[in-house]
């Protein structure tokens, strides 16, 4: 340990040792950890953990990893930066214009998304119930009348028939307790050809019945028997399964949304205001890759193009959204919108990015390929997460309901197509030739994601469980019907050796990579000392509830050791 370093951490002890209340304020400067190019302070890694991104903060919950070793790495982070700085390869870094704008935006861009959440620094309110129903006026969900039926249909033509019919119907119907009753009536009596299928229609839209009938119908309770209705081709006797009423209304998705709509209207009335406000006048040069001038702010259109590259025919589109941003950041510099404490942050996201580029820079231009016992080694060891996909291979019929055509007469022929085909006693070719509509598909083994997006998640999710040879009743997704039969499943499974190869020539030199970049960082700590403090895990400790058994130490993992002063 260096003779400077010793006396910057002795420097400290004493607010260690007995903090007092006059020195309580002072704590946040004490260090936690030494380096011979200074100290990290308690002020540092606060900083690093406050300002953590979302995905990080999501990640870290999902994996666990907090408490102590977090806090330990956050001290690491901020050693690396120092360390970058006072490499001397940096100098040669920090001479292109483009890292330098690169660095900065690093920063700018963090700062103006965290601006843009506060509105800019104008007011910014919640919208009222009022002006949420406003914003939603007209959008209300349309939730028609439907109808879950079942029947049982006797045929009749000439006027004695249908009165014979009607009485018939009436004597069941009194004799019908419930739906189970009322399907073994329709496969013994029903002339339709639902009646195997204990006469079910499924749900039915309003407007698909004649208007009479479904008069009728709307009015008869849930678990209850209509009347004998007489309509084309026979007498029909319907049982109300259940109904669901037609209705308007606004979803707490739809409010959910309109608020979030309302807040991006705020902040870009806000961001405009902010710039037709602003005394800056941007000054542009010529050329696709214009000179751009905001305040005290300029680059060149050389730099732009090595940034951007060859993307110009949105250039003109992009160089107003630079200029926008960069009148925003300007006026929050010159206004004092940013605290000290932001502004040191956006110095830490500098300095990460130049870090990213010391480490880039270092990195050989490409790696070995490994060898075929490398790629066993490692699929050994990972095999169990390469697996396929499930598949299905399926045979469909695909059907709408003809202009013109009686819905129930539809409904009553797919359900029987659907029940022969599960019989056995039709084939698919027959199937599809047997309703008006229908068209027979028969779909190659797919993913189950092909599956979904050939038919309708909706559909997805009632067929995959069927068991091979099995054929659904017919589904409705939006206006079309599907009948579907599994012809085969095809279960995920573990990839072979030779079917995950090039998978592993991937993961293997991205592990190389990633090998490369943990070795280069572990030799930038062991180059500077990197060492705990007196006093400073107990610091860390404190903040995270944790105790002095906590001994998971990010660094033991790559490497480096813990040495005290």
């Amino acid at each position: 340990m260096t003779t400077i370093s010793l006396v910057l951490v002795l420097s400290f002890l004493p607010w260690i040792d007995a903090p007092s209340e006059s020195t309580a304020e002072w704590l946040p400067e004490l260090p936690i950890a030494w380096t011979s190019i200074g100290p990290i302070t308690a002020t540092e890694v606060l900083r690093e953990h406050r300002y953590l991104e979302r995905d990080e903060q999501r990640w870290r919950k999902e994996e666990g990893h907090e408490g102590l070793a977090a806090w330990r790495e956050w001290s690491q982070r901020v050693a690396l930066r120092k360390v970058a700085r006072s490499r001397p390869e940096t100098t040669a870094l920090l001479e292109s214009p483009t890292l330098r704008e690169l660095m900065r935006r690093g920063g700018r861009d963090w700062w103006l998304a965290r601006w843009a959440e506060q509105c800019y620094g104008l007011p910014l309110r919640k919208s009222s119930d009022e002006e949420i129903e406003k914003l939603l006026a007209g959008e209300e969900r349309n939730i028609p009348d439907r109808l879950r039926l079942s029947h049982v249909f006797l045929r009749a033509e000439s006027p004695q028939e249908i009165a014979d019919a009607i009485d018939q119907l009436q004597e069941w119907g009194r004799e019908v307790e419930d739906l189970e009753d009322f399907s073994h009536l329709a496969r013994e009596h029903s002339d339709s050809l639902s009646a195997p299928k204990g006469g079910s229609l499924g749900w039915l839209r309003k407007g698909w019945l004649p208007a009479d009938a479904e008069e009728v119908l709307y009015e008869v309770p849930e678990g209850m028997v209509s009347p004998p209705l007489a309509l084309r081709g026979g007498v029909h006797l319907f049982f109300v399964e259940a109904k669901d009423r037609a209705r308007r209304e606004i979803t707490p998705a739809q409010v959910h949304r309109a608020r979030g709509r309302s807040f991006v209207e705020q902040r870009a009335a806000c961001r405009e205001r902010r710039i037709s406000e602003s005394s800056l006048v941007p000054k542009v040069g010529a050329g696709v890759w214009p000179d751009l001038e905001v305040g005290d702010w300029s680059i060149s259109g050389v730099v732009l193009k090595e940034l951007y590259g060859q993307r110009v025919e949105s250039s003109s589109e992009r160089v107003s959204e630079w200029i926008d941003a960069e009148t925003l950041y300007q006026l929050a510099l010159s206004s004092g919108a940013l605290s000290s404490d932001e502004r040191a942050r956006l110095a830490d996201l500098e300095d990460n990015v130049l870090l990213g580029a010391l480490v880039d820079s270092s990195m050989p231009s490409s790696f070995p390929d490994p060898s075929e016992s490398e790629l066993e080694g490692l699929f050994s060891e990972r095999s169990s997460n390469y697996r396929t996909t499930r598949s299905l291979r399926l045979e469909v019929l695909r059907a709408q309901v003809p202009e013109g055509t009686d819905p129930i007469e539809f409904l009553d022929c797919l359900t029987s197509a659907s029940y022969g085909l599960g019989e056995g006693t039709m084939t698919w070719v027959e199937a599809g030739k047997s309703c008006p509509g229908t068209a027979y598909e028969s779909w190659p083994l797919l993913p189950m994601l092909a599956v979904a997006s050939q038919s309708s998640p909706s559909v997805l999710s009632q067929v995959k469980d069927l068991a091979e040879g099995e054929v659904s009743a017919p589904i409705q997704s939006g206006e079309d019907f599907f009948v579907v039969g599994m012809v085969e499943s095809v279960p995920d499974r573990a990839m072979t050796f030779e079917e995950s190869r090039s998978r592993l020539r991937r993961e293997f030199l991205r592990a190389r990579r990633q090998e490369f970049r943990s070795q280069f960082v572990i030799g930038l700590l062991s180059s500077v000392e990197f060492g705990w403090a007196p006093g400073g895990e107990e610091w860390m400790m404190d903040q995270t509830g944790g105790s002095a058994d906590d001994s998971l130490f990010l660094g033991e993992g790559v490497g480096v050791e813990s040495t005290e002063p």
